[in-house]
């Protein structure tokens, strides 16, 4: 029996749930086909819908109703029943469109105890919402929560219209009979008539318990306050720009505003025990009329001698008549169904009956509103003024005009050329209006001069006509064919060698080619034994044999007498750490070589030392946090705290809200640039350019900005990079930012996070610093668009400085931020100052920063694009190599005019300039083996072939600045996979580099440095130059250096220097000779 009894209760149970939540029979939940609720039950469905509650329905915070009647919600809550849940909630806005009609809502019951709850009402949180012609007409509403409300419990950017409240409202923090916090929300024509009361705490009000740059107009209150601190009749706490105008509050013992904080009121009135007003002048029907006084349709209504006060229903407007305040009816006829017609500046207003077509005047005309607009003559046309109404759109013309001004013309001349006539033209310098000449001086004619060229051995003869007046040439082609070698002279015979047959050199007569004529064929090598390599633990034993003859030598493998010797291991402890186990070393005492390590089970890892950490205050979206860093490896993490919950209420740095990252002021755009002043416009930036109709808006940075502070108490801001590089709406285009961001010489600091683009196409970063702490690199990670002079600072956990990747072009930009790769388990993990894979061009760029990871350089990682014009003075530790300029190259690739300076750490090997590039592709490249840790690097590592050595000497003196500055890259060289290179006006200059003789250490792209002091030509007095025989002399000098134009020694040819342009180098001074 009492197993039934069981079942039958949970059969009940579970159909009364059934009921207690009905779908609407009408409407989908569209703004333009909203649900239609008549019962509570259909109610009840409507706010599970909203929360996401309902079992098998998909949530929607946009859905749309109206109300067909009232709803008595004594079925769903009540205090046997359960609590009312309101329509909205944290982090799930309402953000509809809910219109009462008119109807009102019965018997709402709503407790709760906790004080962590965030916004409590009929509707608990609302964003974007529209709610209109709503009452709430019994129950009550109880919360110890923060934001509580008899219509909203707390409402962001929402429009509360028309909604009226008659219950007791019992909250926490921020308490109102219509909505208990409004922030940035628009509040008109509302009134209270509950009891409004604070549990404790501060901030209630009869419309609002706090605003926040919001406005509330036409609204009243005539319920009772009671509250602890900032209780206001309107509004609790009225802070940051909000305004309350045209309202007023009847028979309360608060002020209007509880507390008042940067912010206004307008036309607001009140009648208490202090007589502000008069009760007599309420009920006079004064305040009624000063009410309406800004609004041309009357919105208050009152029946003098029978209303004490305003209401914002009725039949009776009151109007004015000198110092008499009289009503007027707008049911006057006897039909009482008429309609208000607005006055204009022609017409007054009107009382219209639709019955008996009768009209009845209320309100005098309205004067014009006159704009008066001025214009001014021009060369052919009368100047005038007319008088605009702003309301009706009358104009008013001046007939009073002024005279036309007539042309102010200037005669221009052009004179005639050999084939164009000459002319006269008399432009207007006012309106531009250009007159023509038609009298012309005819065409000149050419002047030619004849100049013959012979033909020489290998070159045909030739005549030009050259015009003296325009130098136009027309060239003869009626050559005269070459002469050919005349090599009667035969000079003498060269004996064959190991590879070169015999052969007889001739002179030819007429130029000074020389001519071979080979005979017989090379004599091959002559192999003699001369040393013997023994075996090591990898490699066989070696036998060396040279050519008596050539002296070159070969290796044989004799494999079979002499194996490699194989590892003599020994084993060396590595403790454990943070994260990893310790374990056993294996190392070769021969070769020293190191093997696979051994794992130890009975060393786990530490785990991370959770001692330092960092406390970051509860903010508007998120609780407070404690941010940890681990002592012993750096690692960072975090944990929210139970007992700090989100306050709900924003706090501003720099413009900008750390909790929701929403800016303070709306952000200012003019003709598609956007003007950048703070943090916050930097941020509403972003927000704005991250979608793709925006990825085209430019931006300017007007001031130095600060992101993050070092002391800040709040969770740091993190970037929200823009050029998402998602698919368009058309499926094809993608969403690259391609906009101009021009930093204009300022410097973005504090920054935190990701990059600030994500992916560029046709942009231009310009004059722009970023500082900060990075992960990912901080301008751009995909590029391919144009850098130019920008610099970094900070730190930045990833591949590179600048950018990932790209074929775009960086300029004149360089790092002084530390770069730390991670590893992410790619096999290469790169690490780089400025571009990790570079296919474009990077040109006039340095290093000053530490770069730290597997395969670490200065500049450009995996080069397959050209770097020209760089130097890295920063130190670079790879734990498998170390580059001072490029890591790798590709196919086609240039790396020329560059330098390092900076320390290379290995424990492998470390490339002075380049890892894996061939002289062809490195040219004109220097470096200095003092910066280069001995202990890390062999002879072999240093690529002598493809950079050249200079000691520092050289790099203080100016030598190596005079051979950087008198070569020109290759700038019209395009590698294999430089894709987008012709997509750009590029422009390269010559002599980039700069250097002061005495107080630079180094070359320099910066042009503050000055130019380099004592270069001279062979003509000036300071280095006296003679060339005599192909033979340079300096006088007064036995030892120098000379250098050709692609930066080589030829010290040793002196004596015989090819024709060309040469660089002398004397302790420090330099001179340029000519040989010819």
């Amino acid at each position: 029996m009492r197993k039934s009894l069981t079942l039958l209760l949970a059969v009940l149970f579970c159909l009364n749930l059934f009921a207690q939540q009905t779908k609407p029979s009408a409407g989908d939940g569209s703004k333009e086909n909203p649900y239609q609720i008549g019962n509570a039950q259909e109610l009840l469905w409507f706010a599970g819908k909203v929360n996401g509650t309902l079992e098998g329905e998909e949530k929607n915070v946009a859905a749309c109703a109206e109300l067909t009647d009232d709803i008595d919600l004594s079925e769903v809550c009540g205090e046997e029943i359960g609590s009312w849940h309101p329509i909205g909630i944290v982090n799930n806005s309402y953000a509809g469109i809910f219109d009462g009609k008119g109807y009102g809502i019965k018997n709402l019951y709503l407790e709760e105890t906790s004080t962590e709850i965030i916004g409590q009402g009929f509707f608990g949180v609302t964003n974007s919402a529209t709610i209109s012609n709503l009452s709430i007409l019994s129950g009550s509403v109880s919360s110890k929560g923060v934001n509580i409300g008899g219509v909203v419990g707390n409402g962001y950017q929402s429009t509360i219209t028309n909604c009226h409240n008659y219950i007791s409202v019992t909250g926490g923090k921020f308490t109102g009979g219509i909505v208990g916090y409004a922030n940035s929300s628009y509040i008109s024509k509302c009134h209270n008539e509950g009891r409004i009361k604070l549990f404790s705490d501060f901030g209630c009000g009869g419309i609002c318990g706090a605003t926040y740059g919001a406005t509330l107009s036409y609204c009243y209150n005539i319920g009772e306050i009671t509250g602890y601190s900032r209780e206001g009749s309107l509004v609790g706490s009225h802070e940051k720009g909000s305004l309350v105008k045209n309202s007023f509050s009847y028979n309360s013992s608060v002020p209007l505003i509880g507390y008042n904080n940067s912010s206004s009121t307008s036309r607001c009135y009140i009648n208490n025990s202090d007589n502000i007003l008069t009760s007599y002048q309420f009920a006079s029907g004064e305040i009624c009329y000063l009410l309406n006084a800004d609004s041309i349709s009357p919105v208050f209504f009152q029946s003098i001698g029978v209303d004490k006060y305003p209401v914002l229903n009725g039949n009776e407007i009151v109007v004015k008549d000198e110092d008499k305040y009289y009503n007027v009816s707008l049911s006057i006829c006897e039909h009482g169904d008429s309609t208000y017609v607005d006055p204009t500046c022609t017409s007054c207003g009107l009382l219209y009956c639709t019955k008996c077509d009768k009209l009845f005047d209320t309100v005098p005309s309205l004067p014009h509103d006159t704009t008066i607009e001025v214009t001014k003559p021009t060369c052919t046309a009368l100047g005038y003024s007319t008088a605009k109404c702003d309301r009706c759109g009358l104009k008013l013309y001046d007939y009073d005009t002024v005279p036309v001004l007539g042309h102010d013309t200037t005669i221009v001349v052009k004179k005639p050329t050999c084939t164009k006539v000459g002319y006269s033209t008399a432009k207007c310098s006012k309106c531009g209006l250009k007159h023509y000449n038609n009298d012309t001086v005819p065409a000149l004619g050419h002047d030619t001069t004849i100049v013959v060229t012979n033909p020489t051995c290998t070159k045909v003869g030739y005549s030009t006509a050259k015009c003296s007046m325009c130098g136009l040439k027309h060239y003869n082609y009626d050559t005269v064919p070459a002469l050919g070698h005349d090599t009667i002279k035969r000079s003498l015979f060269i004996e064959a060698t190991c590879t070169l047959a015999g052969y007889y050199s001739s002179i030819c007569s007429r130029c000074p080619s020389i001519l071979r004529e080979y005979v017989g064929d090379p004599l091959g090598h002559d192999s003699v034994f001369t040393r013997h390599n023994d075996p090591t633990c990898t490699d066989a034993g070696r036998s060396h044999y040279n050519c008596s003859r050539c002296n070159k030598y070969f290796l044989v493998v004799n494999s079979k007498t002499e194996p490699a010797l194989g590892h003599d291991t020994t084993e060396y402890h590595v403790a454990a750490t943070c994260t990893h186990n310790g374990y056993m070393q294996p190392s070769c005492l021969r070769c020293k070589a190191t093997l696979k390590e051994v794992m130890l089970e009975s060393e786990p890892a530490l785990g991370h030392d959770s001692t330092h950490f960092v406390h970051y205050d509860a903010d508007c979206t998120n609780p407070g946090t404690m941010a940890y860093t681990c002592e012993r490896c750096g690692t960072k993490w975090s944990k929210t705290i139970d007992n700090e919950p989100a306050t709900g209420v924003h706090f501003y740095e720099n413009g900008l809200c750390h909790g929701c990252l929403g800016s303070e002021n709306k952000l200012t755009i003019e003709n598609d640039t956007a003007y950048i002043y703070s943090a916050g416009d930097l941020f509403a930036f972003m927000r704005y350019a991250k979608s793709y109709e925006h990825r085209n808006t430019n931006a300017k940075i007007m001031n130095d900005i600060l992101v993050n502070s070092a002391d800040s108490k709040t969770k740091p801001a993190e970037n929200i990079p823009f050029g998402t590089g998602e698919s368009g709406p058309n499926g094809k285009d993608y969403n690259y930012y391609n906009g101009l961001f021009d930093g204009q010489g300022h410097e973005i600091s504090g920054m935190r996070g990701g990059s600030l683009i994500k992916y560029a196409n046709s942009s231009v970063i310009k004059n722009l610093g970023l500082e900060g702490v990075f992960s990912a690199p901080a301008f751009v990670e995909n590029n391919d668009g144009i850098i130019d002079n920008c610099h970094l600072k900070g730190k930045v956990y990833s591949y590179a400085g600048f950018c990932r990747s790209g074929s775009g072009l960086i300029s004149n930009s360089y790092n002084q931020a530390d770069i730390i790769s991670l590893n992410d388990g790619h096999d290469e993990r790169l690490a780089a100052g400025i571009i990790a894979y570079g296919y474009g061009v990077i040109d006039r760029c340095w290093n000053e920063g530490s770069i730290t990871g597997k395969n670490a350089c200065g500049i450009n990682a995996w080069a397959c694009g050209n770097t020209f014009n760089c130097y890295n003075i920063g130190k670079i530790t790879g734990s498998h190599s170390a580059s001072g300029i490029v890591y790798s190259s590709c196919e086609c690739s240039l790396t020329q005019n560059c330098y390092n300076l900076g320390t290379l750490v290995s424990p492998n090997k470390a490339e002075i300039l380049v890892d894996g590039c061939s002289p062809d592709d490195m040219q004109n490249c220097f470096y200095s083996v003092e910066s280069v840790n001995p202990a890390m690097i062999t002879k072999e590592n240093i690529p002598d072939s493809n950079a050249v050595a200079m000691p520092l000497v050289s790099f203080e003196n100016g030598e190596v600045f005079n051979l950087l500055n008198t070569y020109i890259p290759n700038h019209n060289h395009q590698s294999a996979y430089q894709v987008t290179y012709k997509n750009f006006d590029w422009s390269f200059d010559s002599n980039v580099w700069y250097q002061t003789i005495g107080m630079d250490k180094y070359p320099r792209l910066d042009q503050s440095n000055g130019s380099l002091s004592g270069i001279h030509d062979a003509e000036t007095n300071s280095l006296v130059t003679l060339v005599v025989n192909r033979q340079v002399i300096v006088i007064g000098v036995d030892s120098f250096r000379i250098f050709n134009m692609l930066g080589h020694d030829v010290t040793a040819s002196n004596g015989s220097l090819a024709d060309g342009v040469y660089v002398v180098v004397v302790d420090g001074n330099v001179a340029k000779v000519i040989v010819k």
